[in-house]
């Protein structure tokens, strides 16, 4: 069963998101950008120290000890 609320997270695949993507990405000033990029390294950063990861190469790496400050 579909409801008309379900219309509005319709996607038609990568394509539309990437689309999406790109035009919240335009829509954004230029302190916006600064800020979601701070945070993104945030995010990493956060992620890093927390579970061991595997890069390109199939190298394993430790947990990042967080930085202090």
């Amino acid at each position: 069963m579909q409801t008309n609320d379900s219309e509005d997270w319709k996607c038609g695949g990568w394509a539309d998101q990437e689309r999406g993507q790109l035009l919240a990405g335009a829509a954004m000033s230029f302190r916006e950008r600064v800020l979601w990029l701070q945070e993104a390294d945030r995010l990493v950063a956060a992620l890093e120290s927390q579970r061991a990861w595997i890069d390109k190469d199939g190298v394993v790496h430790s947990p990042r000890k967080p930085l202090s400050g």
